[in-house]
């Protein structure tokens, strides 16, 4: 547990550094991981990580705080247990997920402050889906260019922005044309004068029946 919780902290680490440097219109983007609210969990993962690391104790020394052998060995009958209703309790306390809470900081070009968590409810759909298309761009452009293999990987996004107005539209093509991924973007025949100046291929995708057509849409313009 100790090890994915260093592994996933590590991760968003190095996201942050790239988003760091990648602003959307005016605003800067950050991932924000603190330690989960929730009692169960929170009181398990001050045992391993906010002390000393799970290695450095020894269970078999006078020297072990008694609470931590108590709340261990509490952690290790929930995991290991066989009762068929506890397997969902044991799967849960082995995710270390489960064991942060997660936010999304943005500042603006002023040096405010505001995170996602707050303002989620007040804000319209399309300023709500702006922070979701900017990490998903950033964690997939890590992805692929943390290997040095060559690899061939799409990114599909369908019915994109849906909830956008124009100019977030327009900033966010912007912002993906900075990456360096290649995304294939599904979106409804409204959207189509928004997309079409950022991309280098535009399809029409019809129905007739059972049947699809394709059509190359520079084509028909």
């Amino acid at each position: 547990l100790k090890e994915s919780i260093d592994n996933a902290q590590q991760q968003i680490k190095n996201l942050n550094s790239i988003l760091k440097n990648r602003p959307f219109g005016n605003d800067f983007y950050q991932i924000i991981t603190k330690v989960t609210k929730n009692s169960e969990y929170q009181k398990y993962y001050s045992l391993f990580i906010k002390n000393n690391d799970l290695q450095n104790l020894n269970l078999f020394t006078d020297n072990v705080n008694s609470y931590k052998e108590i709340l261990l060995d509490e952690l290790f009958q929930k995991i290991i247990s066989f009762e068929e209703e506890y397997e969902f309790i044991a799967y849960e306390f082995l995710d270390y997920r489960n064991y942060l809470s997660y936010d999304i900081q943005i500042i603006d070009q002023e040096g405010n402050i505001s995170f996602f968590s707050k303002i989620f409810r007040e804000k319209s759909g399309g300023e709500t889906q702006v922070p979701f298309y900017i990490i998903i761009a950033i964690c997939f452009e890590q992805l692929l260019t943390s290997d040095s293999e060559q690899k061939g990987c799409l990114v599909l996004l369908d019915e994109a922005f849906n909830n956008m107005d124009e100019n977030r539209i327009n900033a966010m093509m912007s912002f993906f044309n900075e990456l360096k991924i290649q995304f294939f973007i599904a979106i409804p025949p409204q959207r189509i004068a928004n997309i079409f100046p950022y991309v280098q291929t535009n399809l029409i995708i019809m129905k007739d029946k059972n049947y699809a057509m394709v059509k190359n849409f520079m084509k028909m313009i």
